[in-house]
């Protein structure tokens, strides 16, 4: 997409070629996805001028490049917006946001600041965050987990699933790509569930 606007609104757009060469670029112009699902080899976000605004709805993605001076943002915060990963390498020069009620799934390789309000939950390594063991000395519990390069891992927990909210225990790690430990001193309750918030 060269210049103007494109919107997908509750329907369904499929890009794909041979050997994983269809892809969208938006070069210039505005492509909005809301309440639609929109499925791509791969989408290019390059120029300043181009901007891609993830409402709602779906995005499937087997590669994505966004360098064009905003960070790309998952949601609108109040309608549910889901990124699919299918294995590829997610480049975000100006960091990812996932808003409230959004969702990154799949697997792949971030690569780029996460700023986290909604739900990461890939299910492979390298990409987001996993928590790989805990261990317990008296009321200490000690969460390893691995880490994204650069990014603000916060440890968050609640006693019951049926808490209405997390607890964050500050202050965060900075993570390094490896993996990574925080302990939580005042574990003196018989049950406690842990998540790592990226910021």
């Amino acid at each position: 997409m060269s210049t103007g606007q494109v919107s997908i609104t509750g329907g369904n757009l499929s890009i794909s070629g041979v050997g994983n060469s269809g892809y969208i670029a938006v070069a210039s112009g505005t492509f909005t996805l809301d309440h639609g699902n929109v499925t791509t080899d791969a989408l290019f976000l390059t120029n300043n001028t181009g901007q891609f605004n993830f409402k709602s709805g779906t995005l499937q993605a087997k590669n994505m490049t966004v360098a064009n001076g905003s960070p790309f943002v998952i949601g609108d915060g109040v309608s549910q917006a889901t990124l699919v990963l299918q294995g590829g390498t997610y480049s975000f020069a100006n960091g990812l946001v996932i808003s409230n009620n959004a969702t990154v799934t799949g697997c792949g390789t971030i690569l780029g600041t996460i700023s986290n309000f909604g739900t990461l939950a890939t299910n492979c390594a390298p990409a987001g965050v996993t928590i790989t063991a805990t261990t317990r000395t008296g009321g200490t519990n000690t969460i390893f987990f691995t880490t994204i390069n650069s990014s603000n891992h916060v440890l968050e927990y609640k006693n019951t699933l049926n808490d209405l909210s997390w607890t964050a225990l500050l202050p965060g790690v900075i993570g390094n790509g490896q993996v990574m430990s925080r302990m939580d001193t005042n574990a003196i309750v018989p049950t406690r569930f842990y998540r790592i918030h990226l910021e």
